[in-house]
């Protein structure tokens, strides 16, 4: 029930929160700058949603990701299995630790 809700609210054309914006604006800017074959990075994958767009939009790209948590990580390497995805299981910051 709540995953259904999330996905009403999302195509409500009215973001509710800041987080709903940024993912409007990012979504806008992968609509407008990639290409059938540009390549993306995916930093804090997550779930995918943004992957999904990079592959949408630039289908023939290499595309990464990054997600560090290792439940969020095995789902990734079920659902992108068959996709041209290379996933890794690493946290990125501007700090060597």
């Amino acid at each position: 029930m709540k995953q259904f809700i999330k996905a009403l609210i999302k195509r409500i054309p009215i973001a509710f929160t800041q987080n709903q914006k940024y993912d409007r604006d990012t979504k806008k800017v992968i609509e407008l700058v990639c290409k059938e074959n540009s390549n993306c990075i995916d930093i804090g994958c997550h779930k995918g949603e943004i992957l999904d767009l990079f592959i949408k939009h630039s289908p023939s790209g290499r595309h990464m990701a990054f997600e560090p948590i290792p439940m969020l990580f095995e789902v990734l390497e079920e659902n992108y299995r068959d996709q041209n995805v290379s996933l890794y299981k690493y946290a990125l910051s501007e700090k060597k630790e």
